[in-house]
């Protein structure tokens, strides 16, 4: 991982092993994000939860636990993460949050999880992070660098490479939010893209609350009850 460059426009080799680790489940799209009106954090009395999504994925990826939280009641919003590189994709996030009245619990998911450590950094209302099988990095790291630490990823094989810049996995963070925003920590047991030890560790060093289930790399879909425990955990913390 540490020499590709990574795009959207990567394709997946059709192998169980890449099946396993990156394929999202087809989901309606009338759930995709909940980004219309509606009940706002001033008329729940808890905080709006922004979610965003991985590579390999769009804010469909986060049906299943959009609509448990709708139930519970809580806001919810899924950003539709541009995948064009790190840098830029911090960038659109914190301008969505700018939008967002209130507190936020903001939530990662894979290659999100470094989007939003960096897009909270500059964004005030984010009380809590969240991260579900994801990257946790510091400032001044590489992606690609911090996945080669922990050896066993199945993401590298599974890609297809194609002659199209991305500095999605080459882009150094420029700020950690987790450094000052608490954090809560869903570690997938059986992950191949993200290994469990990359996610142990960094879990450890951001001082995460941590929950483990034995889930692949998409537990808002194996485990959706598992994800929305522990974001509604986040939000019981903070006042709306």
């Amino acid at each position: 991982m540490t020499g590709r460059p990574l795009s959207r426009r990567h394709t997946l080799r059709t192998t169980a092993g890449a099946a396993a680790a990156l394929t999202v489940a087809a989901a309606p799209p009338a759930a995709a994000s909940a980004t219309g009106p509606g009940p706002g954090p001033e008329r729940t009395g808890k905080p709006t939860v922004v979610l965003v999504h991985g590579a390999f994925a769009d804010a469909s990826s986060w049906n299943p636990v959009t609509e448990r939280l709708q139930q519970y009641g809580h806001p919810v919003i899924a950003v539709a993460n541009p995948l064009r590189g790190l840098t830029h994709d911090a960038a659109h996030v914190a301008a969505r949050l700018a939008a967002v009245p209130g507190p936020v619990v903001l939530v990662g998911h894979s290659y999100g999880g470094a989007v939003v450590t960096q897009a909270a950094a500059t964004a005030p209302t984010v009380k809590a992070l969240v991260y579900v099988s994801a990257f946790i990095p510091d400032a001044g790291e590489v992606l690609g660098e911090l996945a080669a630490r922990f050896p066993g990823s199945r993401l590298e094989a599974s890609l297809d490479p194609v002659p199209v810049p991305s500095s999605a996995f080459t882009d150094r963070v420029s700020s950690a939010a987790w450094h000052t925003v608490p954090s809560w920590t869903l570690i997938s047991g059986r992950d191949r893209g993200i290994v469990p030890e990359l996610q142990r560790f960094q879990a450890s060093r951001a001082r995460s609350r941590t929950v483990e289930v034995p889930s692949s790399h998409l537990p808002m879909y194996s485990r959706p009850d598992a994800v929305v425990a522990l974001i509604r955990s986040a939000a019981r913390t903070i006042a709306a």
